[in-house]
């Protein structure tokens, strides 16, 4: 992972964060408002799984298109893969590297 990878999946995550909070903050004093909570908690999981592949080397402009864009769905299918791509590269490394990748 690259600096720029790394930056771009960090804001994504300080994002799907905040959107996570706020529908936490609405179901507990505004019970009432099922939009808005669902809306916050399904848009801070979309963040999430676009921190997951934005640091995995996905580009903003792929992350936004239409292909992937809100699509829930389709997000979720490249999940895995960068997953499984992850733990390759992680088992054939020592160790070592791993922590040091990992800081």
């Amino acid at each position: 992972m690259n600096t720029h990878q790394c930056k771009l999946g960090k804001q994504f995550l300080s994002h799907a964060v905040e959107f996570i909070r706020a529908s936490q903050r609405l179901r507990s004093q505004k019970p009432f408002l099922y939009h808005p909570t669902f809306y916050c908690a399904l848009h801070g999981l979309e963040l999430a799984l676009k921190s997951h592949l934005a640091a995995d080397g996905f580009s903003k402009a792929r992350l936004a298109g239409r292909k992937l864009g809100h699509d829930l769905d389709s997000l979720l299918t490249h999940v895995p893969e960068v997953r499984e791509r992850f733990a390759a590269a992680a088992h054939s490394d020592g160790p070592a590297n791993r922590e040091s990748r990992l800081e």
